[in-house]
């Protein structure tokens, strides 16, 4: 049977051949049909079948006809529906539109948030380097409240430790030279 038309409608005996068909010019009263759908109804199930395929819904659906507790036939009904189809199509175009455009900003805020982050890294490391060679009155700026502020918080501390160190050290060599001197002299 041909089932490219919009709907249909079959009523099958219980030994699978069609009593009725609604599609017009349709030949097939008399001929057997094996359906799953149907088999199934005819061994009393109710079953159902719908599948988008090429931009269609298809529908399919069979019931089991009982009569005093014995299935004496089914009925058996088809659906071709291209609008549904069409508007899911549509649907899903614009879901993997509305996709590309949500991946590209995300991507956009990721490289921003990581651009700032290897920023706010680079001045911890320049700090680090600069107090490495001597500098110590350089301090880490602190931007921030999170964990690389917190981190150049606890940097400048230890930044001011060295410093009053050295300061300390310096006095000692210059005292103790000066000390030094005074005997000899």
């Amino acid at each position: 049977a041909d089932e490219s038309s919009g709907f249909r409608v079959m009523v099958v005996g219980p030994e699978a051949k069609i009593l009725y068909d609604s599609e017009e010019g349709s030949y097939t009263v008399g001929r057997y049909v094996f359906y799953t759908e149907i088999v199934q109804a005819l061994q009393g199930y109710d079953a159902f079948y719908c599948a988008y395929t090429d931009g269609v819904f298809q529908s399919r659906a069979a019931s089991p006809v009982v009569y005093r507790g014995q299935v004496i036939g089914a009925v058996y009904v088809f659906e071709y529906d291209a609008q549904q189809g069409a508007v899911l199509s549509n649907l899903q175009r614009m879901l993997g539109n509305i996709s590309i455009v949500v991946g590209m900003l995300v991507l956009g805020i990721s490289l921003l948030l990581s651009r700032i982050m290897t920023y706010r890294i680079s001045q911890l490391l320049e700090a680090i380097h600069r107090i490495g060679e001597g500098a110590y009155g350089h301090r880490a700026p602190v931007n921030s409240r999170d964990e690389l502020g917190d981190i150049a918080v606890e940097f400048n501390k230890m930044a001011e430790q060295i410093q009053a160190n050295e300061e300390i050290r310096r006095r000692f060599v210059s005292d103790a030279s000066h000390e030094l001197k005074t005997p000899l002299a």
